[in-house]
């Protein structure tokens, strides 16, 4: 028994090709002429959807959104420690605080402070600001993205 796949796909493709050109004709091109009225929503770039958008108008909200990744580690409710510790106001604590936490012996030693330049370096290599820690984070490369989660932390209070 012979199968035929080419008429199907043939009808297929012209099919497609057909229905792509549905409610279009000639006249349907945009006006560009200088009195031509322009709704400003159309008209706004698909890049204003963008996280990178978001980071730029709103650091703390592109933050949250970043918070995604440790979310799966760390909790911010305060007291409730994940395979990580809990990371309620944790801006301006030292490193190893959470008396409920049981925290490597690396970052037991590291006596380091969450302050702003310290949590970016940790952020971007936490094994390379302190070596041996547990966390299995590569980092966060952009310095930007480090700073609207930096942003974002400091609202947990």
């Amino acid at each position: 028994m012979k199968r035929r796949f080419i008429p199907f796909a043939a009808l297929t493709f012209a099919l497609t090709f057909a229905l792509a050109a549905c409610g279009k004709s000639a006249d349907d091109t945009p006006d560009t002429s200088s009195t031509a009225q322009v709704d400003p929503v159309a008209a706004a770039p698909a890049q204003a959807l963008k996280p990178a958008a978001v980071a730029a108008t709103d650091p703390v909200a592109h933050g949250k959104t970043l918070f995604a990744r440790c979310a799966s580690c760390h909790s911010i409710a305060p007291g409730k420690n994940g395979i990580g510790p809990s990371l309620h106001a944790i801006t301006g604590k030292a490193s190893a605080s959470l008396a409920e936490f049981t925290y490597s012996p690396a970052m037991q030693s590291a006596n380091l402070t969450w302050d702003d330049a310290t949590l970016s370096a940790y952020l971007e290599n936490p094994q390379g600001l302190v070596k041996g820690n547990r966390m299995a984070f590569a980092g966060l490369k952009n310095p930007q993205d480090r700073a609207d989660l930096i942003a974002y932390l400091h609202t947990l209070k």
